[in-house]
């Protein structure tokens, strides 16, 4: 599948009920996106979702820019598969590191570079910024215990507003960048316990799920666009994929380069028994 993480604000967000009486509020850092079988329905699936919420709709319009990218010969393409704050699963590095060198060959111009940003220290600041986000939704003792003080929020609202001017400064010099979607291929799935209970093997080390997760919270921080695509399996057969992140407000740039990759990567596969 192909899934859309929007730039956050795109798309209205009102009617996310997580607790009792929720919903009439915008949310921080959440956001609504589309899923598809193939990139370019993505772009379609946006044009529906995209706009205002319905009480600025009076006066406010959405004008996307035009992705602008005509083939894969010249881009610009940034990778960051490694780092030691989130170590990623060896056979699934390989895969996308094989997916990278496939783009290369067709023409695009890959490197391995990142912004000049600490990923732990990013990782803290959403872990400070979601905690709030997600108070609402809990018993009002916890709630206020982990959502943190008014101004402590504010504080890193601001550290986050300079998080994201640090990578559009470094989207100057480049079109896309690649990250892993996880740190693992899929998993068995169950529902015991939490994120924290949860524990999978990492190159023989324990992570557990709120970790493995780290490559999908720095994306969400930042609010830039990031877009799922297959990039093939591993020796087990588990499907994997990798993140097309865009600069902020850059949605149909990400979307045409997930076009562009399925030509050379391959598209979305029906799941055996589901043809």
């Amino acid at each position: 599948m192909y899934a859309l993480k929007p730039s956050y604000g795109l798309v209205p967000n009102l009617g996310y009920v997580d607790h009792v009486g929720g919903g009439t509020t915008r949310t921080d850092i959440n956001v609504f996106g589309p899923m598809a079988r193939a990139a370019g329905d993505l772009d379609l699936l946006l044009s529906v979702l995209a706009g205002p919420s319905p009480e600025d709709a009076i006066a406010w319009r959405v004008e996307l820019p035009e992705p602008r990218v005509a083939s894969l010969a010249g881009l610009r393409v940034a990778t960051w598969f490694h780092d030691d704050a989130c170590p990623v699963d060896a056979e699934y590095h390989r895969l996308l590191r094989g997916a990278a060198d496939t783009l290369a060959d067709a023409g695009a111009r890959v490197v391995d570079a990142h912004p000049p940003v600490d990923f732990e220290r990013m990782i803290n600041l959403y872990v400070r910024l979601i905690a709030a986000a997600v108070s609402p939704s809990m018993p009002d003792d916890v709630g206020e215990q982990i959502s943190g003080s008014h101004l402590a929020w504010l504080r890193a609202d601001e550290r986050r507003a300079a998080v994201r001017r640090t990578w559009a400064e470094w989207f100057r010099a480049y079109d896309v960048m690649l990250l892993p979607a996880w740190s693992t291929p899929p998993f068995v799935h169950d529902q015991v316990g939490n994120m924290l209970d949860h524990v999978v093997m990492v190159n023989g080390e324990e992570r557990n799920h709120f970790e493995i997760s780290h490559w999908l919270m720095i994306v969400n921080l930042t609010d830039q666009p990031a877009l799922a695509v297959p990039i093939g399996r591993t020796a087990a057969g588990l499907p994997v994929g990798m993140q097309i992140v865009a600069p902020y407000l850059q949605d149909r740039r990400a979307i045409r380069v997930a076009e562009l990759a399925a030509e050379v990567l391959g598209a979305y596969e029906v799941p055996p028994g589901f043809e």
